[in-house]
């Protein structure tokens, strides 16, 4: 993407987006609302700019800072996780914000928690990220091994996730045979009801989010050959894509970006583990006071 015209928003700006979305959204929201809605409000405030460009490792830029923004409102105590990948403003809590204050106070105790601040720079406002700040910090690296991947070792990568998720008869068709489908699979449900499934796995890059077009072009492919589709991407579906794979009287298609094959990768501890860090605190007061 070019720089060409390119405007970097202020982060402070993120995080009153990301609040003000969530408001609008009802409190609530998970993190491709969050992330669709902050980018679309953020363009409207600088039509003619751009506001998004790619991270070294492909991650959009804007989407990482959303993910610092709401790490801020979390830490902040306005934000909580109510499910994996999914925010909600605590009950309770003010509609508006003042996201300068936010900003200033959360980076000033973060810093303070550091063992050395001499070097640290302010998260958020850059690309540094420091240890155990961003919640979602994991996920910039894993998408840039996802995206760095081969077409071939992606599907395999879909694969193994399908027969984690217990479908059965999982098979990828092969490059250059697939007409536009990359494997087939059976669903069952409750070990008695099956239908059958194809699906395609894209690695597309942050800035290029697949389209109707895309989602179109798909289902002309699976017609006929299956009772749905499922559409795997390392980046996001535009709204018009999602309004596309429920289309009525269509072929249903299932649609998985960019941030749920991360957490379900997580989750099933496909090439991802998790581990529990004790983590220590000092309190200067309580040595003060004895």
């Amino acid at each position: 993407m070019s720089d060409s015209g390119y405007i970097r928003i202020p982060f402070s700006d993120v995080v009153k987006a990301t609040f003000d979305v969530l408001v609008a959204l009802g409190g609530s929201g998970s993190n491709q609302q969050i992330n669709e809605n902050v980018i679309s409000l953020c363009q409207d405030a600088h039509p003619n700019k751009t506001i998004d460009r790619p991270r070294p490792n492909g991650q959009g830029e804007l989407e990482y800072r959303i993910a610092w923004a709401r790490s801020y409102l979390k830490e902040y105590g306005i934000l909580e996780n109510i499910a994996r990948g999914s925010w909600a403003i605590v009950p309770g809590k003010i509609d508006q914000i003042d996201a300068d204050e936010i900003v200033n106070d959360v980076y000033t105790k973060w810093r303070k928690g550091k063992a050395s601040s001499s070097d640290e720079v302010k998260p958020g406002e850059n690309d540094a990220e420091p240890e155990n700040y961003a919640e979602d910090g994991w996920k910039t690296d894993l998408l840039g091994v996802l995206t760095d991947l081969k077409s071939d070792a992606f599907e395999r990568l879909t694969k193994r996730l399908l027969l984690a998720c217990n479908f059965t008869d999982v098979e990828v068709t092969g490059r250059g045979a697939d007409d536009g489908i990359d494997g087939t699979a059976t669903a069952k449900i409750n070990d008695l009801l099956g239908f059958s499934v194809v699906f395609q796995c894209k690695r597309y890059r942050p800035g290029n989010s697949v389209g109707n077009k895309e989602i179109q072009a798909f289902r002309g492919s699976l017609m006929t050959r299956a009772d749905r589709g499922l559409f795997v991407t390392t980046s996001r579906f535009t709204k018009t894509a999602r309004t596309e794979a429920v289309r009525s009287g269509a072929v249903p298609i299932d649609l998985m970006d960019g941030e749920m094959l991360m957490d379900k990768l997580k989750e099933l501890e496909l090439g991802v583990t998790t581990k529990m860090v004790e983590r220590v605190t000092i309190d200067d007061n309580w040595f003060k006071n004895i």
